[in-house]
């Protein structure tokens, strides 16, 4: 495989499926549930011809709008069109993400945890209108590895409609080298060896073009940009990794294909396999114990305090995770977090809980 010579001072690598898909729907379609259905569709059929272990969607409804506007719960999605129940998945704006947190239990298989929630990273020197550059990272691990952990940097950016009718090819290449040096400057802050970075969405560029700008002359190659594209090469059907060689997986969903997913849609399903490079967890400086790579999200951690919603300044309920993704600042989210009132959805929960506590209380039984 081309990509086993890019670790050759890992301890080992696991492979990472990623999948990749611009639906291009518009807010108002999200709000047909003949179209829920064929997004659920998308997603169980990409996952299951992929092997996939993360997808990214853009273009999932309009700008500043998307599935949340729709009053649509990107993990009821998932949930209720994949077999396996304990998939995650996050929407932010008109993106959205599913990732597989368990797959490391099966011989073979790797397990992503989102580390923190996404945030926007803007992108506005280039051009009049900014552009918005959503940023996740994951921790990736391996089947009967514990003790070796991955790195994943994933960026999305889908060039806004209303940019491309004015935009020059100079332009997009202007935010496709501000989106690298932004997501190389997210992964070299990790402080661990082999951050794999990838940028997907849809920058609207051809292949050819995205293959002139790579950065591949670069002597170190780990610090080489590589393209992907999907097998009939529409134009934005295109990704990028930092330091491996992706090897293209074609799943046949899209405008080249019987089954075009949506309607009028005009990109095609494409995914890639990577070899993410794994590395020892560090020891404790204070007990000398090593420490094991994270078994859940830490994003989801608290205890269930991820499932209870706030009303935003927009006034759709969003959770925790998802505040903290549209700001950048941790304190002002926070904040906004804290000055939020709940939804009425989790004052209802809350009640039903209560409620069916004091129905098992001693004194009723």
């Amino acid at each position: 495989m081309p990509s086993t010579d890019v670790a050759r001072d890992a301890t080992s690598t696991v492979d990472v499926h990623v999948g990749c898909f611009n639906i291009d729907i518009s807010q108002s379609s999200l709000c047909i549930e003949e179209h829920v259905q064929k997004l659920r569709r998308i997603l169980r059929q990409g996952f299951a011809q992929g092997r996939l272990n993360i997808l990214g969607l853009c273009g999932v409804g309009e700008p500043m709008q998307g599935l949340h506007r729709a009053r649509l719960d990107p993990q009821d999605l998932v949930n209720g069109c994949l077999s396996e129940s304990n998939h995650r998945a996050l929407a932010v704006d008109r993106y959205m993400s599913a990732w597989h947190p368990a797959g490391a239990s099966q011989p073979g298989g790797a397990s992503l945890h989102l580390l923190d929630a996404p945030h926007f990273v803007t992108i506005d020197e280039c051009i009049a209108e900014e552009q918005q550059l959503l940023v996740w990272k994951f921790a990736v691990t391996a089947y009967d590895r514990p003790d070796e952990m991955g790195r994943l940097v994933y960026g999305q950016l889908n060039i806004n409609n209303s940019s491309r009718k004015t935009l020059a090819g100079t332009g997009k290449m202007c935010i496709l080298a501000q989106a690298f040096a932004q997501l190389e400057c997210q992964a070299d802050a990790i402080s661990i060896h082999h951050t794999v970075t990838v940028l997907s969405g849809d920058v609207d560029v051809r292949r050819d073009i995205a293959d002139v700008h790579a950065p591949e002359a670069q002597s170190d190659f780990r610090s080489q940009w590589h393209r992907v594209s999907s097998a009939n090469g529409l134009c934005g059907d295109v990704a990028f990794v930092r330091g491996l060689i992706p090897k293209l997986i074609e799943v046949c969903i899209g405008a080249s294909y019987d089954d075009k997913g949506m309607d009028n849609v005009e990109h095609d399903f494409f995914g890639f396999a990577i070899q993410v490079p794994l590395s020892p967890v560090a020891c404790s400086r204070t007990t000398g114990a090593r420490a094991r790579a994270p078994s859940h999200d830490i994003c989801f951690e608290r205890g269930g305090e991820e499932e209870e919603k706030r009303i935003a300044r927009d006034r759709v309920a969003y959770t925790r995770a998802e505040f903290f993704a549209y700001y950048s600042e941790p304190q002002w989210a926070q904040q906004e977090w804290d000055n939020a009132p709940v939804s009425p959805e989790a004052i209802v929960i809350g009640m039903r809980s209560w409620y069916e506590d004091l129905l098992r209380a001693p004194e009723l039984t």
